[in-house]
């Protein structure tokens, strides 16, 4: 593994439910507004595309608000670019495999959904634009 790649491990969570949601913490969650392309096969079998915003990540996960939703339990990658403060002709990006472990309706805030990805790899990149 390269010095600008971090590998993950599984995180479990417990979930009950949409509404209802058990989770222990482990790690630090960083404030983090960020674009996500999102990936997810839908439960009727048909892969899905998505975009939003990250509102928090951490090394074992994503809080992403978005207008359209995977469902609960749904497999999912997201691809989460940030720009290179110091070169803008390049940026980074976190590749993220994960599973989806909560969903929120955002009364508030105009995305619509917010949902919770806990990762199962994740790897972190620097790219040429």
């Amino acid at each position: 593994m390269g010095s600008n790649e971090i590998q993950t491990g599984t995180t479990s969570f417990s979930c009950s439910g949409v509404d209802a949601t058990a989770e222990i913490r482990h790690e630090i969650r960083y404030p983090l507004r960020a674009r996500a392309e999102l990936v997810w096969m839908g439960r009727d079998g048909v892969e899905h595309e998505g975009s939003g915003y990250t509102r928090d990540i951490s090394e074992h996960g994503a809080y992403v608000l978005a207008k359209a939703c995977p469902p609960m339990r749904a497999m999912i990658r997201m691809v989460i670019r940030f720009p290179h403060r110091e070169d803008p002709a390049r940026s980074r990006r976190i590749e993220m495999d994960g599973r989806v472990v909560r969903v929120e309706l955002m009364l508030t805030n105009k995305s619509g959904w917010g949902f919770a990805v806990a990762s199962t790899n994740s790897v972190l990149q620097e790219v040429d634009e």
